[in-house]
C-alpha cells in the first residue's frame, strides 16, 4: 500500500521445482485499476551434474583426481568427500568444479563406496554416490624354467599370467623388444638375432590399472658351433698298436664334450681300455 513506484518481493526458488516458471506482478490503484506484467524464468536448483571417475570405474595402482561438476548458479560454502563412511576431504568456496587427490592405490582391493555432499550459500544441501573398484594386485607370472641353461636357434618362451583384469603381457631380450602376448603366452624368440653369451629374458606382465610384474631369467645364447682346428693324424698315415689321439677344439660360449668315431662306430673309451 501507499506505494511510490518502487516494489520489491523476495521468494526462494528451492520451494519450488526446477524448470520454467511465470512470474506475474500486478498493480492494482485504489480505483481497482489493473495492469499486469509477466516474465518467465528458468529456476535452476543445484545438483551435481557429474562426478569422474564414472560411478563403477576400476581406480588403483596411484594417486588419481576425483572431480565433481555442479549444476546450479550459487556457488558451494562447502565440499566434502567421504570414502567408505569416513570423511576424506573438504573443499570450501566451490564454484562449479571441485577436485581431489585422492591416492587411490592405498585402498584395498575390491568396491569402496565414495560420496559427495556439497551446501550451497543458499543453504542447499545436495549429495551423490558412486562407487569404484579399487585394483592394487599386481599381475602373477607363472614361467616354470630355470635360469642358466645354454640355448640356441628358437627358443619358446611358455608362460601364463593370472590377472582379472590383465591388459598387456610384453617379451624383451636384455631390454630390446621381442614381442606382445596374452595371458597364456607362447612366445618363438630366434635366439641368433642377439649374439652371443648370457643374455636376460623379460616377461612384463601390465593389468588395467597399471598394476606391473616382471620375471627375469639369464641364459646363454649359445650358436657357434665348435671347430677342430688341429688333430695329431692326417689322411693315409699308416698305424698299428696303441694310438693317442690329439689335437684342438675352438668353440664359441660353451664346450660339453668331444667324441671319437672309427668307421662310423662310436669309439667308447671304457670298453677299450
Amino acid at each position: 500500500e501507499n506505494l511510490n513506484g518502487e516494489y520489491e518481493f523476495a521468494f526462494n526458488t528451492y520451494l519450488y521445482q526446477s524448470g520454467v516458471h511465470i512470474i506475474t506482478a500486478v498493480a492494482r490503484d485504489k480505483a481497482e485499476n489493473i495492469v499486469t506484467k509477466q516474465i518467465t524464468l528458468n529456476f535452476i536448483e543445484s545438483s551435481i551434474r557429474a562426478i569422474s571417475p564414472n560411478d563403477g570405474a576400476l581406480v588403483g595402482h596411484s594417486v588419481g583426481i576425483i572431480k565433481v561438476d555442479f549444476n546450479g548458479i550459487l556457488p558451494f560454502t562447502r565440499v566434502h568427500l567421504f570414502v567408505d563412511g569416513a570423511l576424506a576431504a573438504t573443499k570450501n568456496d566451490v564454484v562449479g568444479l571441485a577436485s581431489f587427490n585422492f591416492a587411490f592405490d592405498t585402498l584395498v582391493s575390491g568396491d569402496h563406496i565414495f560420496r559427495v555432499t556439497a551446501v550451497d550459500t543458499g543453504g542447499h544441501s545436495i549429495e551423490r554416490v558412486v562407487t569404484y573398484s579399487a585394483d592394487n594386485i599386481k599381475p602373477t607370472i607363472n614361467w616354470d624354467i630355470a635360469s642358466g641353461q645354454h640355448i640356441t636357434g628358437i627358443f619358446k618362451v611358455k608362460a601364463d599370467v593370472i590377472d582379472a583384469n590383465w591388459q598387456s603381457s610384453t617379451i624383451y631380450v636384455n631390454d630390446s623388444f621381442v614381442s606382445t602376448a596374452g595371458q597364456n603366452i607362447e612366445v618363438n624368440i630366434d635366439t641368433t638375432k642377439f649374439g652371443e653369451g648370457t643374455k636376460t629374458i623379460k616377461v612384463v606382465a601390465v593389468d588395467q590399472r597399471g598394476n606391473t610384474s616382471t620375471v627375469s631369467k639369464s641364459f646363454v645364447f649359445d650358436h657357434a658351433a665348435p671347430r677342430i682346428t688341429s688333430i695329431n693324424l692326417v689322411n693315409g698315415m699308416k698305424l698299428f698298436g696303441q694310438m693317442t689321439v690329439q689335437g684342438r677344439v675352438d668353440y664359441g660360449a660353451s664346450m660339453n664334450y668331444v667324441e671319437l668315431f672309427i668307421d662310423g662306430a662310436r669309439y667308447d673309451l671304457d670298453a677299450n681300455r
